[in-house]
């Protein structure tokens, strides 16, 4: 799972946020499942600067393409926003290779 969290607050501790998710959410698969959720890996470091946000949502939505799971991004059902269309995101990502 790829996700983009954006906090609106100086003070708030994205990486406790990321901490107690996966804790959480990875106790409850583990519960149902039997076997663990995640695995190790680490966490991107704050992405700071807003141009370079096209580019990684771009990443995230091209991720079932290099996985071979479909030809278009389009295809896959399982990506999204709760803020943005998906038609909206695609313009963002756009947008941000026209400034490149």
């Amino acid at each position: 799972m790829h996700l983009i969290v954006i906090a609106h607050a100086a003070d708030t501790d994205l990486r406790e946020f990321v901490r107690l998710a996966k804790q959480r959410s990875g106790h409850a698969f583990k519960q149902v499942c039997g076997r663990r959720l995640w695995q190790e890996s680490l966490l991107r470091p704050t992405v700071r600067n807003v141009q370079e946000l096209p580019a990684l949502v771009e990443y995230m939505i091209r991720n079932p393409v290099r996985a071979r799971i479909v030809e278009d991004p389009v295809d896959y059902p399982y990506w999204g926003s709760e803020r943005c269309s998906r038609e909206e995101l695609l313009e963002f990502v756009m947008s941000g290779r026209r400034r490149r």
